[in-house]
């Protein structure tokens, strides 16, 4: 009796297959836990997603303050808006396996930072999260929310 084997198509598409999700566990894309810079405390989720070819962030859950607390200190049109859906992060493209020359956004301060964000594929689940001015910067480590 003969046997039948698996079509070629099967074994080629195995063989890409740790291609493909590689590209996803290093995806800032999803929704990231930010943590307080000073206490270490969980503050609010952050959801990265695409429009066009910018990575954006805008907040999607607050965890220190009410969900429906608006902005008192930001300045210009984030005046006295709802800090939830607020976008954060904008402006950024990728290069070189990062995500450089965007802005981040910290309503608490009411200031804007130049930024960069990257995975780094042995921690798929952290986002280092990289916001300076010139050359003094600050990186915070932001956890997958899954």
């Amino acid at each position: 009796m003969k046997k039948k084997s698996a079509p070629i198509y099967l074994y080629i598409s195995l063989l890409f297959l740790p291609f493909f999700s590689q590209a996803q566990t290093d995806s800032p894309l999803g929704t990231w836990m930010a943590f307080d810079p000073d206490t270490g405390e969980p503050r609010s989720h952050i959801e990265l997603f695409m429009k066009g070819e910018e990575l954006k962030g805008k907040v999607v859950k607050l965890m220190t303050v009410a969900p429906d607390t608006k902005c008192a200190k930001c300045s210009g049109e984030r005046k006295n808006q709802p800090l939830l859906g607020m976008e954060i992060i904008s402006g950024l493209h990728k290069e070189e396996g990062k995500w450089v020359d965007g802005q981040i956004y910290r309503p608490i301060n009411d200031k804007s930072y130049n930024c960069k964000v990257w995975v780094d594929p042995a921690q798929p689940d952290i986002l280092y999260v990289r916001g300076y001015v010139g050359f003094i910067y600050s990186t915070q480590e932001w956890k997958r929310i899954k």
